[in-house]
């Protein structure tokens, strides 16, 4: 229903990829202060506009290639609902780091967070599904096609600029 609404303004495109890039700078702020500072929002959300760029650009890549009868800034706009469970998991995170620092380091904490992210992954894999099978009209092979493409486009270069040097070192220490 949302997908046939029209897109009357380019501020459509840019509106929830800006409050993801927010919720970001705060999520850091509270992780790494214990409080919201407006120089660390700013600062991290800067420094983190790389995640919705690259699902503004692998989403337009993948669009580019079928042209569904939906307009990209409304494309934009629908997918970007699908930051939710992110949305919620960042602010989850960030109220418990800030209200209990002290827990952080401990083991069962830190795989209760890994499967937490884990649900995440899954919710949020569900809904981009949704995104492509139903808002974008797309066939099931043709959605699953569509989302597996831009989740690689998205996250490979994001793994990369995250963690290429310190990944495998860091999740290693974690198990071991």
């Amino acid at each position: 229903m949302l997908a046939d609404l029209p897109a009357r303004t380019n501020w459509l495109f840019w509106r929830r990829p800006l409050l993801v890039t927010l919720l970001l700078g705060c999520a850091i702020s509270l992780m790494t202060a214990g409080s919201l500072e407006l120089r660390l929002v700013v600062s991290a959300g800067l420094t983190w506009t790389f995640v919705p760029l690259l699902e503004i650009t692998s989403l337009a890549l993948v669009w580019s290639w079928h042209r569904p009868p939906v307009a990209l800034a409304r494309s934009v706009d629908l997918f970007f609902t699908g930051n939710a469970p992110w949305s919620l998991w960042l602010i989850g995170s960030g109220l418990f780091w800030a209200t209990f620092p002290q827990l952080v380091p401990f083991r069962p904490v830190a795989y209760c967070w890994f499967g937490s992210a884990a649900v995440v992954i899954a919710w949020s894999a569900w809904l981009d599904f949704c995104f492509w099978r139903i808002a974008m009209k797309r066939k099931l092979p043709d959605a699953i096609r569509d989302l597996v493409l831009q989740r690689v486009l998205a996250w490979a270069p994001g793994v990369l600029i995250f963690g290429a040097a310190s990944l495998w070192v860091d999740l290693e220490k974690l198990w071991l």
